[in-house]
């Protein structure tokens, strides 16, 4: 069983879907208490960013779904130093914003106290915490982004948000092999060890 939440309203690749289901698992962790509105705000800033795919940008040293700078702050350089590189994998480089959000955030929490809209956290969290080279105009574009792929929800305020839930979802071809993968490598590692 998995928990499912709302996708945005844009066409997605089984990719994409996973790389959205990450960012809601990682926010769930780090704020149960928020993570409608939040996840929400992020998905859109992984749009604008990265159209949610895990890639690296062609001009600057900035990888997976938030585009982290290799050469910006001490998360990315974390990451980005490991081998392969960890801004490439989902999880991490959503933690890895997190943790930017838990440095430079406070604006975004404000907003979500003052139960804003999901397009003004969006804004604010690409002003604030992605920090691109012209934060005013890209936190702008962002709620525009989020009005748009949420037609639902942007302008919906952080409190009126539903729940998420546990559901079964069908997976995706590859999602499953790559369960039946791990699955039976942990048999065969408990048939070895005993």
């Amino acid at each position: 069983m998995l928990w499912t939440a709302q996708l945005p309203a844009v066409q997605l690749s089984d990719d994409q879907r996973f790389n959205t289901y990450t960012i809601w698992r990682e926010v769930k962790k780090a704020y149960p208490e928020r993570t409608s509105a939040l996840a929400m705000a992020m998905i859109a800033n992984a749009w604008d960013e990265s159209r949610i795919e895990n890639v690296c940008s062609t001009t600057e040293d900035s990888c997976g779904l938030f585009q982290l700078y290799a050469g910006g702050n001490e998360v990315a350089k974390r990451l980005a130093a490991e081998s392969p590189d960890g801004r490439l994998n989902p999880a991490k480089n959503t933690r890895g914003i997190i943790e930017l959000l838990e440095q430079s955030g406070q604006q975004v929490f404000a907003a979500l106290d003052r139960n804003a809209t999901v397009a003004e956290i969006a804004g604010i969290f690409r002003r604030d915490v992605e920090r691109p080279f012209n934060p005013e105009a890209a936190g702008v574009a962002t709620e525009q982004t989020a009005r748009s792929i949420w037609p639902v929800y942007g302008n919906t305020r952080a409190d009126d948000l539903p729940d998420l839930r546990w559901v079964w979802v069908p997976l995706s071809p590859g999602q499953l092999a790559l369960a039946a993968a791990v699955a039976a490598g942990g048999l065969y590692y408990m048939k070895v060890k005993r």
